[in-house]
């Protein structure tokens, strides 16, 4: 990755991480702050909420549908819209400033593995709509109200490594992406089908 796509993403969360330092944040408002930059982008910081073992409570919901959400509005190469509750859903500002910061630190961490690889990927319609059917899917399995540990980390990781690899064109965090996904379909279903036994012998 270039010092200048470094900056670019800096330069893209810097006007939200100044509205963010005086009051609460919506998402209606960080459509409209990141929406002209990259979908990408916000895809990224909805997600990084849930990349952690310890979770910030409530945002399951709202979040895993508003990524659901641009998913499809992605997909249809639609510009970014989001249902109106969505859209109120409040972020405090010390919060939303966190999940900036540590954005902007794992992307430095990752900088020397991120390369642009496998381009010819990007130009693939197919892949595009791939990509976007996959967050489609990562949300509304965010979203869904199961709580049990690991379940949202390794969806919210999907989709944080597949937009990684969107913003800076590199094949192989998309690949990455897609591993994670299958495991996030076998973690779920096995996950349902333990609970359905358990549900059976009482």
């Amino acid at each position: 990755m270039t010092n200048n796509k470094q900056k670019s993403l800096q330069d893209c969360l810097i006007p939200l991480q100044k509205r963010a330092q005086h009051a609460s944040v919506t998402v209606g408002e960080m459509v409209s702050i990141l929406s002209d930059q990259s979908g990408s982008i916000l895809l990224l910081l909805l997600a990084l909420p849930f990349c952690q073992p310890i979770q910030i409570p409530g945002l399951s919901l709202p979040f895993g549908l508003a990524i659901a959400f641009i998913g499809m509005r992605l997909a249809l190469r639609k510009p970014l819209w989001l249902p109106q509750k969505l859209r109120e859903k409040s972020i405090p500002g010390p919060k939303l400033n966190t999940i900036i910061e540590r954005t902007l630190r794992i992307m430095l961490k990752l900088k020397r593995w991120i390369h642009p690889r496998l381009t010819p990927w990007f130009q693939s319609s197919i892949i595009q709509t791939l990509n976007h059917s996959l967050v489609i899917a990562l949300g509304l399995l965010l979203a869904l109200p199961l709580p049990i540990p690991f379940t949202n980390l390794i969806a919210a990781w999907a989709i944080f490594l597949m937009q990684i690899g969107i913003l800076e064109e590199d094949g192989i965090f998309l690949i990455a992406s897609y591993i994670l996904f299958l495991f996030t379909l076998f973690f779920f279903a096995a996950t349902l089908f333990s609970i359905k036994l358990i549900l059976g012998h009482l």
